[in-house]
């Protein structure tokens, strides 16, 4: 399919940037709606050098920032183009193991507002735009992608590490409620959810709306906030070296040509609400096909937006973790335990004594010195011999 305007977002690496330069290839009017303003004018410059009749521009678009998302929908409802086709790739992930929260610009929780809150905003933003090219007769589509760690069945012993997705704490305000994989999981599975819904609220619009697993792609920029270990690993040994050899991780090639195919291709032509596993539909966890969870999950993102339409929802406080007292000092002399009589210290005392150590009665039977630092006394020339004459001016302290 050419002649489409499509929005990418995180355009500048990965499946986005590949899917971008196919579909250009295509002849389509392709917006790369990238972050980091320096990293997503290279992309552009790249498409370019390899297609110079490439229909192609970079829109600035921080989905970790409402005043960023709000500030793109209105630069492109300037441009006066159509809109066919909205992709919601960018995302972010914490290390799994991380438990340190960390947070948007507005406060959201950075996994779960990155990844759903924000393609959530700018959805609902460009929705009349969708409609309109809808209305005049083109095929638009909108694609979210998703994760196949979405569903703990696919975790294996990863699995212990999650739970259901807690509706009513999406920000992980719960002490002990976070970890970067519960947020991965939720924030993907909460895309799902928001597909199957959207979907239903879509009907007879011509708007179609569809979630994608592209498989699991090492070498993407998806893991830029763990460790530089971790994203070597990822990508050089486990996303190349070793990938001919344990198979299931996917180039971004392929994973590029499983996104081309559901904004684009004509096979999937009116197909809507579905949830793509690689290259055909598959079957999305029992979790995310809860119809009432859907429906909260759908309030409950528009009421922490607080966009229009929804009841507000205020963010939380976190819930500080119980702080540990700190252990009451040793005394001197304890008390002999609950339960123990005097006649087990005593013999617990011989038995020291019969090893060489030393025992409270033996300390108690020295004589006591004095806790402060020794002094020697000098006496000076003509010092009475009776201490208790001198005067005070006749002794010198050396400690």
């Amino acid at each position: 399919m050419t002649g489409r305007t499509l929005i990418v977002t995180g355009a500048n690496s990965g499946i986005g940037y590949e899917a971008a330069r196919y579909l250009c290839e295509g002849g389509n009017d392709v917006i790369l709606a990238c972050r980091n303003e320096e990293r997503g004018k290279e992309a552009l410059n790249k498409i370019k050098s390899q297609n110079p009749n490439a229909l192609v521009t970079f829109m600035q678009l921080d989905l970790a920032s409402v005043e960023s998302i709000k500030k793109f929908a209105e630069e492109f409802k300037t441009s006066g183009k159509k809109l066919h086709g909205l992709v919601n790739n960018a995302g972010v992930t914490q290390a799994f193991k991380d438990t340190t929260k960390q947070f948007t610009t507005d406060g959201y929780e950075l996994t779960m507002g990155t990844n759903h809150l924000g393609p959530f905003l700018l959805t609902h933003l460009l929705l009349d735009d969708l409609k309109k090219a809808a209305e005049d007769g083109g095929d638009v589509r909108i694609v979210n992608i998703a994760s196949s760690l979405h569903n703990p069945a696919t975790m294996k012993r990863m699995a212990k590490d999650v739970r259901d997705l807690d509706i009513e704490d999406l920000m992980y305000d719960k002490a002990g409620s976070f970890n970067g994989l519960q947020a991965y999981k939720d924030s993907k599975l909460a895309d799902i959810m928001f597909t199957y819904e959207l979907a239903r609220r879509l009907e007879g619009t011509g708007v179609t709306v569809n979630a994608l697993n592209p498989g699991f792609i090492p070498a993407t920029g998806l893991n830029r906030n763990t460790s530089r270990g971790q994203q070597f690993f990822l990508k050089y040994i486990l996303g190349g070296i070793l990938r001919p050899i344990v198979k299931f991780p996917k180039t971004v090639k392929h994973g590029a040509d499983c996104l081309c195919d559901l904004i684009a291709g004509e096979t999937v032509k009116g197909v809507t609400g579905k949830y793509f596993d690689e290259t055909k539909e598959g079957e999305s966890s029992a979790e995310s096909k809860d119809e009432e969870k859907q429906k909260r999950l759908w309030e409950v993102s528009g009421g922490l937006l607080k966009m229009e339409g929804f009841e507000p929802i205020e963010l939380k406080k976190p819930e500080e973790p119980p702080v540990e007292e700190p252990a009451a000092e040793t005394k001197a002399e304890e008390a002999p335990a609950d339960g123990e009589t005097k006649e087990e210290t005593k013999e617990t005392a011989e038995e020291k004594k019969e090893e060489g150590e030393t025992t409270k009665e033996d300390e108690d039977s020295k004589p006591k010195e004095d806790s402060k630092p020794k002094r020697r006394k000098v006496r000076s020339p003509g010092m009475a011999a009776n201490p208790d004459s001198r005067s005070s001016s006749e002794v010198c302290d050396i400690s």
